[in-house]
């Protein structure tokens, strides 16, 4: 049996297209940052990309309760917000979270 070139290429690029979307649909969340901050002042917010990583991370989904928690209270008196930024491979993402909510990352 003769396979014809074009056919065989246009097989292969098939296949990469097909392979390429499976596994974007099954990637994991990658935390790139994650920040408590004051909605009064900006400036005054606590780093929690380590707790929110080690929530998130290599998980196709993740929840994480948006409060003091997570790495202190940046401004008392005042309502906060988890900014987070994640990928699912090689697309980025956003998620803000107001203090008291649950912040939901997904990748599916």
């Amino acid at each position: 049996m003769r396979i014809r070139k074009k056919n065989l290429i246009t097989f292969f690029i098939s296949m990469a297209f097909v392979s390429s979307a499976f596994s974007q649909s099954l990637s994991n969340i990658k935390i790139k940052t994650s920040y408590y901050t004051s909605n009064h002042n900006t400036s005054l917010y606590c780093d929690a990309t380590l707790q929110v990583s080690q929530i998130c991370n290599k998980h196709t989904n993740c929840q994480v309760q948006a409060n003091n928690n997570l790495c202190g209270d940046p401004e008392f008196g005042y309502t906060k917000t988890l900014i987070t930024t994640y990928s699912c491979g090689s697309n980025g993402y956003v998620n803000k979270t107001q203090e008291g909510e649950v912040a939901t990352l997904s990748c599916s």
